[in-house]
């Protein structure tokens, strides 16, 4: 068996096929040779005594003839008759020396060919008694021609079918016995073969027993083992050896059982350290279990954890294990002195392997000997360092508890600074103490002074009636706080479009700029305007935000409700932001219900308020993940955003929806942001009718549960705004979904209309009219451009266009304002107008048109043009030309 073990299963199969093989070859080889035996006696058998006996037969059937024709030789009278006869005669005694042949040359034994030579012998004798009875013929003595045939002819002959009759014996008996000889060989050969056929069945059980139970008994010892750890939970190694497939699978198993071991390791010293930890430890506490366990747990000879102080810029002892200070050791290590010097600086750990005696000793209580390995490993919390640990162990540090030790590094670091925030939250709570028990104090001394006060209560009521003045006063000067508040959200509306009308001709122009002049700029030019353009879209973010704000506290501020899917814009929202969350390898989770009934409410606002809130959670989640839940509450949908990020602190809590509100406001704070996020979704939260709260605990993350109602509770007239189709009124959302629906099919060229069209261009911002002036004519359109609307008024009534392109935001009155004077008027009340915003000149509008070349359009630059001619094409009803 161990010599089976030693070998392959495939090598075992093929070494029992070959035995089976050879033993089946020497089957063959016996058989082969016992059947030529066989047919050697049959062919013998053949040859020898039927022959012989056939040919004594006609032998002796001729000689008969032969005699008889005799007879009629001495009969004959006439020379033709005789010589007739003697023909026949003749013939026969060919027949019969031939047949004399045949037997002489066949016959076997010697009485056989004793019995052939007498029949020779006699025969010799007929020749003279054959010539003599035909010259007694010839010359016509046929009585003594006869007599002679008749005596002494017949004697030989009668003496030579005697002879013929007993070689015909012989013969007979002679197949006889080749026939019993036959049948022993063919006995024999029914023997052999049956005991041929049952060695090879009993070997072929052999060998499959062997084989079979080589196999098995590894497969149920390999099989018993894993019962075993199924049964018992205990990791057990299987001890089978050889060097097969079975051995080699049961060294793979056991190196899983290693690598579970190691698993279970890890795992065992994480929990055992958290225990460790547990509770209101002092930080002195903290460090030394910390040192203590981790020592122990490593098999460390001696431990040490040196903490950070931020004030002297220096690692100072705290805890130690095993630890005798020395020549060789010391207790303070600035940045870079060091090993622990170099961890601190570095925030990496360093790992010393064949140390000297000269370099390190360890001393215990009988001897003082060199650490074989140094594993020195720093104590970071975001980013900030709070100390270094060292271990040093006899033998060299095993990869585990290197491992261990790099695991357990950020729960040892958070621990420490947590201990430390609590021990300085005692430290301020203990000083607030202080300071309560001096307003108790001041109480008393207050109490003291309430009697003084009550004697002037008198004089109070007496000044009551100038308070009641002053308080009339107040409320004409709240009166002008809120016209000054009103002031303020138009001053910010007037402010927004007067800061966006530059910042689009800069972005305008930067962007004809890096288009038309990309081979006139170097690469170093090319990035200066790519700069100018992102930090462009950035400040015209901000920008809207603030207009947004703006129209939100004076109550222009819109709602356009319209039955959608809550589900659908969920998962648009999340697929904006997911690249975000990849980048900071935060995974999103959604728990979104298929069955979520369909809302009605504004989808603009709705979108804006989970972009803001989803966007925020993934903004502020480091480490972990951010959670989308939803779910119906009788005639509300309750939609749950949690994250495992920095959370907030309870004080700060009551202002997170206001507005310019950060946790961290400073000018080195780690996250950017304007702090309008929030403010804006929670007051477009209430104006959908909806709440907003939040649930947060600092450093484990927080959860804000945004409330709508199925049904918007109020009906409100949505402003007018053009089909871009017939002249109908319609909404802006209605407006974007109308262009998606004539973008079905793809475009990638811009023909030439088939009749020029008149269109007039109303734009204040004279980059953002050139820029819009050239694209429309080099596709073949007719402009006119004017400046501000009563311009456009003015045009209208002597001139009628085939089509208005109007700004939004204007000087002296708003796109809107326009389009409801010219719409007064009946006789061009059909002019097809199309608004544009600051974003219907960036790429988010091209990124929801449908069609396999946008992929295309956005690598050749030409986002600008192909998203204006199609917005063009669309208000003046052409179709979008069809991709070559």
């Amino acid at each position: 068996m161990d010599f089976l073990n030693k070998m392959t299963i495939k090598g075992r199969m093929v070494l029992s096929f070959a035995l089976i093989l050879l033993f089946l070859i020497v089957f063959a080889v016996f058989s082969i040779t016992e059947m030529d035996q066989l047919g050697g006696l049959t062919e013998t058998l053949y040859d020898h005594p039927l022959k012989v006996s056939n040919a004594a037969l006609e032998a002796k059937a001729a000689i008969i003839r032969m005699h008889r024709s005799m007879k009629d030789v001495s009969k004959s009278r006439t020379e033709t008759e005789l010589h007739t006869t003697m023909v026949r005669v003749q013939s026969d005694e060919k027949l019969v020396s031939m047949n004399l042949g045949i037997v002489k040359g066949r016959i076997l034994g010697q009485e056989g060919k004793n019995l052939v030579h007498e029949a020779a012998k006699l025969f010799a004798e007929w020749k003279p008694i054959r010539v003599q009875v035909q010259e007694l013929t010839l010359k016509g003595n046929h009585e003594e021609a006869a007599q002679i045939t008749g005596t002494t002819g017949a004697d030989l002959v009668l003496h030579l079918e005697e002879r013929m009759s007993e070689l015909t014996a012989y013969a007979i008996h002679k197949a006889a016995g080749f026939m019993g000889e036959a049948r022993a060989v063919q006995q024999r050969v029914l023997i052999n073969t049956g005991i041929f056929i049952g060695v090879a069945i009993l070997l072929s059980l052999v060998i499959a027993f062997f084989v079979t139970k080589s196999i098995l008994s590894n497969v149920s010892a390999l099989k018993k083992t894993m019962g075993e750890v199924t049964r018992t939970g205990d990791l057990i190694k299987s001890e089978l050896g050889g060097k097969n497939e079975i051995s080699d699978m049961a060294k793979d198993y056991n190196r899983l059982v290693d690598r579970l071991q190691a698993q279970f390791w890890l795992k065992d010293g994480q929990n055992s350290l958290r225990d460790e930890m547990v509770g209101d430890l002092a930080y002195e506490d903290l460090v030394t279990k910390c040192t203590r366990f981790i020592s122990r747990y490593v098999r460390a000879c001696t431990g040490a954890l040196y903490g950070w102080d931020e004030k002297r810029s220096a690692c100072e002892l705290q805890a130690s294990y095993a630890f005798v200070e020395g020549k060789h050791f010391a207790r303070r290590f600035a940045p870079g002195e060091g090993i622990v010097g170099q961890v601190a600086i570095e925030k990496r750990p360093i790992l010393l392997k064949d140390i000297s005696e000269k370099d390190h000793l360890v001393q215990t209580g009988t001897i003082n000997a060199p650490a074989k390995s140094i594993y020195a490993v720093p104590l970071v919390y975001e980013g900030n360092l709070y100390g270094v640990l060292e271990v040093a162990t006899f033998e060299e540090l095993p990869p585990l508890s290197i491992e261990f030790m790099d695991i357990i590094r950020p729960i040892i670091s958070t621990r420490m600074h947590t201990t430390l925030q609590g021990e300085q939250i005692k430290y301020l709570l203990k000083s607030e103490q202080e300071k309560n028990e001096e307003l108790q104090a001041q109480t008393e001394e207050l109490q003291a002074q309430t009697e003084e006060l009550h004697s002037q209560s008198e004089e109070l009521r007496v000044t009551s009636e100038e308070l009641q003045e002053q308080n009339t006063e107040l409320a004409l000067k709240s009166r002008q706080v809120e016209e000054a508040n009103r002031l303020k959200s138009e001053f910010l509306s007037n402010m927004s479009h007067e800061l966006r009308t530059p910042l689009n001709s800069v972005m305008a122009l930067s962007r004809v700029l890096a288009t038309q002049a990309e081979e006139r700029l170097n690469e170093e030019e090319l990035n200066y305007l790519a700069v100018i353009l992102r930090n462009g879209k950035k400040l015209l973010s901000l920008i809207n935000d603030l207009l947004d704000l703006a129209k939100i506290e004076s109550g222009r501020m819109d709602v356009r409700p319209k039955p959608f899917s809550l589900s659908s814009t969920i998962e648009t929202v999340i697929e904006r932001i997911e690249i975000i969350a990849r980048e900071k390898r935060i995974e999103i989770r959604e728990d979104v219900p298929d069955n979520l009934p369909r809302i009605d409410s504004d989808e603009t606002r709705v979108d804006q308020i989970l972009q803001n809130l989803i966007g925020n959670a993934v903004k502020f989640t480091e480490k972990g993940h951010v959670t989308i839940s939803a779910h119906v509450d009788g005639g509300k949908i309750r939609i749950t955003i949690s994250d495992t990020g920095i959370g907030v602190s309870e004080k700060d809590l009551p202002y997170i929806f206001d507005e310019f509100r950060q946790v961290d406001g400073t000018t080195a704070r780690h996250y950017e942001g304007t702090g309008l996020g929030l403010a804006i979704a929670f007051k477009a939260t209430r104006m959908l009718g909806g709440d907003l709260s939040v649930k947060s605990v600092p450093a484990e993350g927080s959860a804000f549960t945004l409330t709508l109602p199925i049904t918007w509770p109020e009906t409100l007239a949505a402003s007018d705004y053009f089909d871009l189709r017939s002249a109908e009124l319609m909404s802006p959302e209605r407006m974007t979904f109308l262009a998606d629906e004539h973008s079905d099919k793809p475009y990638s060229s811009t023909p030439e209309p088939l009749t020029p069209k008149h269109i007039l261009v109303v734009e204040d911002n004279q980059a953002a009219m050139l820029q819009i002036r050239r694209v429309l004519e080099s596709v073949g359109y007719l402009v006119d451009t004017v400046g501000g609307g009563q311009e456009a008024i003015d045009y209208v009534n002597d001139t009628i266009p085939d089509g208005i392109i109007l700004d939004l935001m204007m000087p002296d009155m708003d796109g809107f304002q326009v389009l409801n004077i010219i719409r007064s008027k009946n006789a061009t009340r059909g002019i097809p107008a199309l608004i544009l915003t600051a974003k219907d000149l960036t790429a988010e509008d091209l990124r929801e048109l449908k069609g396999n070349n946008v992929q295309q359009l956005l690598q050749k630059g030409d986002i600008l043009r192909e998203t204006l001619l199609h917005k063009v094409r669309l208000m003046l009803g052409e179709p979008p030309p069809i991709a070559p």
